[in-house]
């Protein structure tokens, strides 16, 4: 399909209309958990779109609403219930996302130059492109170009 310019965003936001008056929430409209994912009444826990989870860049909690932390986050909860009759704290993530958008491949790990300061971080970048002739001998040479956070 032409077109003169694209823009890619995703900015999903928890929906927590059914439960905002009556269970704590984070600034970041985030249902507010303990480690074990337990909401301000402990017999109620929330997992996947709906929290935050432990980031482990800083000892705060980030929202990343990805399927991979979804799934993570109701595991936690089942357990308690479910498999072992104990309860498993939430350990920290490293938010690790990858894309193809119109044939090629958008990653990012960690936070970002834009976030850091957010964390407390003061950081640089460098970016260097890499094309596969110089590891590979291959026939359809492509490039890959990384930039990191030093």
């Amino acid at each position: 399909m032409p077109a003169d310019i694209v823009v890619y965003a995703v900015n999903p936001r928890p929906n927590v209309d059914l439960v905002a008056d009556f269970l704590k929430l984070n600034p970041d409209g985030t249902i507010d958990t303990n480690e074990f994912l337990q909401t301000s009444d402990p017999s109620i826990y929330a997992v996947g779109d709906l929290v935050s989870i432990p980031f482990n860049h800083s000892d705060s909690s980030l929202y990343v609403p990805l399927v991979t932390n979804a799934y993570r986050t109701g595991i936690v909860a089942a357990t308690k219930y479910f498999v072992c009759k104990k309860k498993i704290p939430f350990p920290k993530m490293q938010r690790t996302v990858v894309s193809k958008l119109f044939g090629y491949f958008v990653s990012s790990s960690g936070i970002n130059e834009t976030e850091a300061p957010y964390y407390g971080f003061d950081v640089d970048s460098v970016t260097r492109t890499f094309h596969a002739r110089t590891f590979f001998e291959v026939e359809n040479n492509f490039e890959v170009t990384l930039k990191t956070g030093i």
